[in-house]
């Protein structure tokens, strides 16, 4: 007898959303609890008079994105409408910031340690050690550390190689490719993506519970298994009382912050064309790179507009001190004093779980059910699976920015294999 599962989901963010639809779609009966009296979490857009995002910009593009716009009749807007040169500062912008010796050593130290087995990361090594190891310190001051820092908000030194590095080499969570390359987002911004998707659950009877944080222990009674979907830290205190040793591991994680920052130029002769430059740490700019908006995604004009990126060593400063630091460093790149018209601060205090030693060995730990053992590291086990609690006799599983990685596309692709999960564990009795 074939008897699928009803599931609760704790958190109405991306995390929530996006395996609800994956449930859905596999016929799960899906019930959301949402603390605040909106869906979304981070996401959302201002369009007037100009268009801000508060958090993610964009989705990068698979297969798995491709079918979620498709069936939510949502149109892809492709990045790279002006542009897709992307751009690193070295001296000045370069679009690929490495001398041809450094280069080619650089790919054949690579090989090498490619065809030795020695490319995979350790246990306990940063992402500078293990490019270092592999490469050498020039790719990882001048292209990894840069690609990093604005998605993870920290440095390679403070980065876990074996969360960060260790997918890549795993073949089976690999995603399948698409039509598309690269970023993608909906027309009018990334809340009308979170709009009509909470739109397309209602519609498949998808129940919705708002302001509310119910007790893990009472929805026992009328659920088959509970998913969190919050930060690690709102999680931490849901599931003290079925998952106590997790619980505690999870409120000690680190955390970073970021500062986003959209202006709206008056006027800009001098400009880069091109999707963003990216600023290593050794050029000392206060800023760690900049995207510009008009030449990502069509309509995100008529202005020039562009948004900064900040760490949080500036949340606490004024307005206008953040401001000026963006124009110190917007001088350097385009050697032009500009006027702004027109801007957004966001500010997000320890927005990102740091992707550390501390996560590393938290993944890597027993307090998770494995759904296999062949992997390297127990954190590729859970990715592959979809995180379980050990400790709780109920079955609760957990969903975030923390296990699936930092991404709405990476967020996406694990709850496609926790949806899959949950329902090979519960659906057949």
């Amino acid at each position: 007898m074939n008897l699928q599962p009803k599931v609760a989901i704790i958190g109405a963010g991306f995390s929530g959303l996006s395996l609800a639809w994956h449930l859905q779609r596999l016929g799960v009966a899906v019930e959301i609890y949402e603390k605040q009296n909106r869906v979304g979490g981070l996401i959302s857009t201002t369009l007037e008079p100009m268009m801000v995002e508060a958090a993610a910009h964009a989705l990068l593009a698979n297969a798995d994105v491709e079918q979620l716009f498709k069936e939510l009749n949502l149109e892809i807007c492709p990045a790279g409408y002006k542009s897709n040169k992307k751009w690193i500062f070295r001296g000045r912008p370069r679009k690929w910031p490495l001398d041809i010796f450094t280069s080619i050593k650089t790919v054949l130290k690579f090989l090498f340690k490619r065809l030795t087995s020695d490319h995979e990361p350790k246990p306990q090594e940063t992402v500078q050690d293990w490019c270092c190891r592999i490469t050498n310190t020039d790719v990882n001051n001048y292209l990894l550390a840069p690609a990093l820092q604005g998605v993870y908000g920290a440095q390679t030194n403070q980065l876990s190689a074996a969360l960060i590095i260790g997918g890549i080499f795993a073949k089976d969570l690999r995603v399948r490719r698409g039509r598309f390359k690269g970023s993608v987002a909906p027309e009018q911004g990334m809340q009308q993506l979170i709009e009509k998707l909470t739109y397309y659950l209602k519609n498949n009877n998808t129940k919705f519970h708002f302001g509310v944080v119910p007790n893990i222990t009472e929805l026992q009674k009328n659920f088959s298994a509970v998913v969190i979907a919050t930060s690690n830290f709102s999680a931490a205190p849901i599931i003290a009382a079925v998952a106590p040793v997790l619980s505690h591991h999870l409120a000690q994680l680190d955390s970073v912050g970021l500062v986003s920052v959209t202006i709206r130029l008056q006027s800009a002769s001098k400009r880069i064309n091109g999707f963003g430059c990216l600023f290593p740490q050794s050029e000392n700019f206060n800023s760690l790179g900049v995207l510009f908006n008009n030449n990502i995604f069509q309509g995100r004009g008529p202005a020039e507009n562009e948004t900064w990126i900040f760490t949080d060593t500036v949340i606490n400063l004024s307005d206008a001190e953040i401001l000026e630091k963006i124009l110190a460093d917007r001088l350097r790149v385009c050697d032009e004093p500009v006027v702004i018209a027109n801007f957004k601060i966001v500010r997000w205090p320890g927005v990102l779980p740091l992707y550390g030693f501390k996560l590393e060995k938290l993944l890597m730990s027993d307090v998770f059910e494995l759904k296999n053992t062949k992997s390297t590291f127990t954190h590729l086990n859970i990715l592959r699976g979809g995180a379980k609690s050990a400790e709780s006799k109920f079955p609760l599983f957990l969903t975030g920015n923390y296990l699936g990685g930092i991404g709405l596309s990476k967020i996406l692709s694990y709850n496609y294999r926790l949806a899959q999960r949950i329902v090979n564990e519960f659906g057949e009795k």
